[in-house]
């Protein structure tokens, strides 16, 4: 009989998949939503439906967020010629 420790990699873990799979933008959300789900193991919705949908709301908001972190910061340090298009920018985020 063993111990059994749960280990969950960290958000950022999935930054290099999230690159290779969808490249430098965002997919459309059915697209993440379905990568999302698929990176979460021992969820069953038949058995725990309301449980599997937080676990998948939850680890979708925070892998959006951490592609958020980089496809912003890449667009940042480019800079902005115009103000116009900083605006434009920042709505589409």
């Amino acid at each position: 009989m063993g111990i059994k420790i749960k280990v969950e990699a960290s958000a950022e873990f999935f930054l290099d998949a999230m690159l290779s799979r969808f490249g430098a933008k965002f997919p459309s959300t059915r697209e993440f939503s379905l990568y999302a789900r698929s990176t979460i193991e021992d969820t069953y919705p038949r058995d725990d439906p309301d449980q599997a949908l937080m676990a998948w709301l939850d680890r979708e908001e925070t892998l959006f967020k951490v592609m958020e972190k980089q496809l912003v910061r890449g667009r940042l340090s480019k800079g902005f010629d115009e103000i116009e298009d900083f605006i434009s920018f920042s709505l589409s985020v």
